[in-house]
């Protein structure tokens, strides 16, 4: 008998063992972080901003590979089928418009993957041009309800951000405009500035050198905050519109059963060094802030904001792409 309880001693202090092995395993090779866009976009750029300190608190390399295609479903779906072990990650801005309105993604988006880190939010700017006689969001949405179906607003693309950001508008405040789709972001500028567009929402690093130079007026900012680059311009709460802030989420997923002591690991990391300055001053230039959650907070954030867009799609008739 005593025998017996020896064996069985050391069986349990065996397995205690492997299991403090396992996990212990994350990383055991360098980590690479797919994003969907070029280099130089704001996920790319947060991801090296990541990169050097998540490589040395893991003592592996943080590989960052771009993989651009269909808005970043081709790196989203790369991922979903990559292996359940924490060292193929996805970092993503617009994972929540893909899941609502892109068709044929190749993974379902609330079941392949898993939320891991948020990184931070990119809110969006309201835009007029400085010649506008709408020196206030009030104001502008005054002077846009005298001129029903006779304004245009640009955006990025069908099916951005700005896009769905430019439909909700028009259903909060009950105004009129036909939305022209553009090549992107610095187009939507231009095309501002040349007057062929009455107003869009905008990053605001791509907005600011033409706010600074007094060509272009921002009326509202989308997210939940003022922002540090322009702490005078109210947010949509604060003009009204408490239910309608939008922004660009940046985070990180993983493939659905990864670990969850390895998606805790890295969300752990990250969280540390989201709170380096230097990280945050990174983050910050792309136009964004730090977001500091939990995996479960993020989830719940997430779903919210598919849930949010899925209304806005249906309640402005608008067909997936």
């Amino acid at each position: 008998m005593i025998r017996l309880l020896h064996m069985l001693a050391s069986l349990s202090l065996g397995f205690g063992l492997i299991s403090a092995s396992v996990a212990q395993e994350f990383p055991s090779s360098p980590v690479k972080v797919l994003v969907g866009l070029p280099p130089g976009s704001a996920p790319d750029l947060a991801a090296r901003a990541l990169q050097s300190g998540l490589g040395q608190a893991w003592n592996q390399p943080l590989l960052v590979e771009n993989r651009p295609g269909a808005a970043g479903v081709v790196a989203t779906a790369a991922v979903a089928k990559s292996s359940k072990d924490g060292h193929t990650l996805l970092l993503h801005g617009a994972y929540a418009v893909n899941a609502v309105f892109s068709q044929n993604l190749g993974y379902d988006p609330l079941n392949d993957l898993v939320v891991v880190a948020a990184i931070a939010r990119q809110p969006f700017v309201l835009l007029t041009p400085a010649s506008s006689s709408a020196n206030s969001f009030a104001e502008f949405v005054a002077w846009a309800k005298t001129r029903p179906g006779q304004l245009n607003y640009g955006s990025p693309g069908i099916g951005s951000y700005p896009h769905l950001g430019g439909e909700r508008l028009k259903l909060v405040t009950d105004i009129q405009a036909v939305h022209v789709p553009l090549k992107g972001p610095v187009e939507v500028i231009t095309e501002l500035l040349a007057g062929r567009i009455d107003f869009a929402w905008s990053p605001l690093t791509v907005a600011l050198p033409q706010l600074q130079a007094g060509k272009l007026r921002a009326l509202v900012i989308s997210g939940d905050a003022r922002s540090t680059r322009l702490p005078g311009l109210p947010t949509l709460a604060e003009v009204g519109h408490a239910d309608s802030s939008f922004a660009l989420t940046l985070g990180l997923w993983a493939p659905a059963g990864t670990p969850t002591r390895t998606i805790d690991t890295i969300a752990t990391a990250v969280a540390r060094e989201l709170a380096n300055p230097t990280v945050q001053e990174s983050l910050s230039r792309l136009g964004g802030e730090a977001l500091r959650m939990t995996p479960a907070e993020f989830d719940r954030l997430t779903r919210k904001e598919i849930n949010d867009l899925r209304q806005i799609i249906a309640a402005a008739k608008l067909t997936p792409q």
